[in-house]
């Protein structure tokens, strides 16, 4: 992945949190996780763009996390977002498609 940001002169960035956050759990899948979650928003935003990635707790005194992905994309359209997490599934932009994927990434984030 990191040869692809290189390749598309991208700017990763990590919000500064004042915050420090203790994650108990499987170091592989949450791993797993966040390279998809990166992956996907460097497959689709254009070249010299930015992705910001920002954690913070899910709710007040939760024990959840939750991390944004932000990037500068074509966008997702809304008819699209309640499909983005099923196994298999890709937008239809076949006209204009110029990455490959199996549509499982999003599913495999999901599931852990």
């Amino acid at each position: 992945m990191k040869s692809d940001v290189e390749t598309k002169k991208m700017n990763v960035s990590l919000a500064d949190s004042n915050a420090h956050f203790l994650v108990q759990g499987d170091r592989s899948r949450v791993v797993q996780i966040l390279a998809n979650l990166l992956s996907n928003a460097v497959k689709y935003s254009p070249a010299e763009s930015s992705i910001e990635i920002d954690v913070n707790p899910y709710k007040e005194a939760s024990e959840f996390l939750r991390i944004n992905v932000r990037n500068h994309g074509s966008g997702i359209p809304s008819e699209d977002s309640d499909k983005l997490f099923q196994k298999f599934y890709r937008i239809d932009n076949s006209s204009t498609r110029t990455t490959v994927g199996t549509g499982l990434g999003l599913a495999i984030t999901k599931a852990r």
